[in-house]
């Protein structure tokens, strides 16, 4: 199987969304951003918040129906079944 692991720390599963169209596997989410105020004090954090997608052409030799993710500890790790896909021989063409 082909593997790939993502760390989104502190992003949650229902904030994620796989997608497989045409041959190309889409991750995308966002991370919203949290205010903490605590009494009089402020706490300032220096975080990337937002939306974010990356994207993945995947090879022929894959079967789409199988791919599953999963999210634990802030990694997302989406499996990619392999399947055996025949290598094509060379095709001799006659010169006339």
């Amino acid at each position: 199987e082909y593997l790939i692991k993502m760390d989104l720390p502190e992003v949650p599963k229902e904030d994620v969304k796989v997608l497989f169209d045409d041959g190309v596997l889409t991750v995308k989410g966002e991370r919203k951003v949290e205010k903490e105020t605590k009494g009089e004090r402020v706490h300032r954090t220096e975080r990337y918040y937002g939306t974010f997608e990356r994207s993945f052409v995947l090879p022929e030799d894959i079967d789409p129906k199988l791919i599953r993710a999963e999210s634990k500890d802030g990694v997302l790790v989406v499996h990619i079944p392999k399947v055996d896909v025949p290598k094509s021989r060379p095709l001799a063409i006659s010169v006339q």
